[in-house]
C-alpha cells in the first residue's frame, strides 16, 4: 500500500514538472512569434556593444551573467512592446514613412554633421545610420503616434471626459474659475494654487487645438472641452490684445499611456 502511494506521488510530481516545462516551451514559442529571432540578435549585439564601449562593462565575464540575463529580458520586453505598438498602428492603417523618419533623424543630430553623427552611432551601437533610423527613430515615432491616438480616443478617455464635463457644468452654473482650477486642474504648472493662470501668450506658443480655441473666445468667455495631446482643457480668457491674450485653464489629463499599454499587454 505504501509503495502504491509513493508511486502515485512520483507520478503527480512528474506530471507537474511536465506541465511547467510545457508552459515554458509554449511561452518561448509565443514570444518567438512576436519577436523575430534575427531582429532580437541584432538589438542584443547593439546593447552589448553599448555596455562594453560606453559603460566599460565586461559582457562576457561569468560573474556578470546574471546582469546580462536581466538586460536580455528587458530587451525582450521592449521588443514585445514595439511589436504590439506596430500591430495596433496597423489596425488603424497608420505607417511611419521614410520622410517622417528622416525629419526626426535630422532633428536628433542637430549641431552635428552626417559624418559626426555616423561616427557617434557607430561608437554607441556598432550600427550605421540606416540601422539607427530603423531600430531607434522608427520605434520612437511609432510610440509617439500611438500615444496621440490614445490621447484623443473618447472611449479610452471616457472617465476623464466625464470629469471635465462635470467641471464645465459647475462653471456654467457660476462657480469661480480660479477656485475650480485650484481644486480640479491636473496641470503641474498650476502648483501651488495659481488658479489655472497661464499669463499672457501669443500665437505659436501653445499646441494648435488649444491656441485656436483660446483665440476664438471673447474676454470673460469660457470654452467647451478642448482636447489636446495633454488632455482635456477648459479655457477662460481674462484679457486680449490683437496677437496675444491672458488666459486661465483647467486640465484633466488623458489616460496614462504606459498604464494603458500595460493593461493591453496583459490581455
Amino acid at each position: 500500500m505504501k509503495e502504491l502511494v509513493k508511486k502515485k506521488k512520483i507520478i503527480i510530481v512528474a506530471s507537474i514538472i511536465l506541465v511547467l516545462l510545457l508552459a515554458v516551451v509554449l511561452g518561448v514559442i509565443a514570444i518567438n512569434k512576436i519577436i523575430n529571432e534575427n531582429h532580437f540578435k541584432k538589438r542584443w549585439e547593439a546593447k552589448k556593444h553599448y555596455y562594453k564601449t560606453q559603460k566599460n562593462f565586461d559582457v562576457d565575464k561569468p560573474e556578470n551573467a546574471e546582469e546580462m540575463e536581466k538586460l536580455k529580458q528587458k530587451l525582450s520586453d521592449e521588443l514585445i512592446v514595439e511589436a504590439f505598438i506596430r500591430k495596433t498602428l496597423a489596425k488603424h492603417k497608420i505607417k511611419i514613412g521614410p520622410e517622417e523618419i528622416n525629419q526626426e533623424f535630422n532633428k536628433s543630430i542637430t549641431g552635428k554633421t552626417i559624418e559626426e553623427a555616423e561616427k557617434r552611432i557607430q561608437e554607441l551601437y556598432g550600427w550605421g545610420i540606416e540601422d539607427f533610423k530603423k531600430e531607434i527613430i522608427k520605434p520612437y515615432l511609432e510610440k509617439q503616434k500611438l500615444q496621440e491616438i490614445i490621447a484623443f480616443d473618447e472611449e479610452i478617455n471616457r472617465d476623464q471626459i466625464q470629469k471635465a464635463n462635470s467641471i464645465l457644468e459647475e462653471l456654467k452654473r457660476g462657480a469661480d474659475f480660479a477656485e475650480m482650477a485650484n481644486k480640479y486642474s491636473e496641470d503641474p504648472g498650476n502648483y501651488p494654487d495659481k488658479g489655472g493662470d497661464l499669463g499672457w501668450f501669443g500665437r505659436g506658443q501653445m499646441v494648435k487645438e488649444f491656441e485656436e480655441a483660446a483665440f476664438a473666445l471673447n474676454v470673460g468667455e469660457i470654452s467647451d472641452i478642448v482636447t489636446t495631446k495633454f488632455g482635456f482643457h477648459i479655457i477662460k480668457v481674462e484679457d486680449k490684445k490683437e496677437n496675444s491674450l491672458h488666459a486661465r485653464h483647467i486640465l484633466i489629463k488623458n489616460q496614462d499611456f504606459n498604464l494603458w499599454l500595460e493593461s493591453q499587454l496583459k490581455k
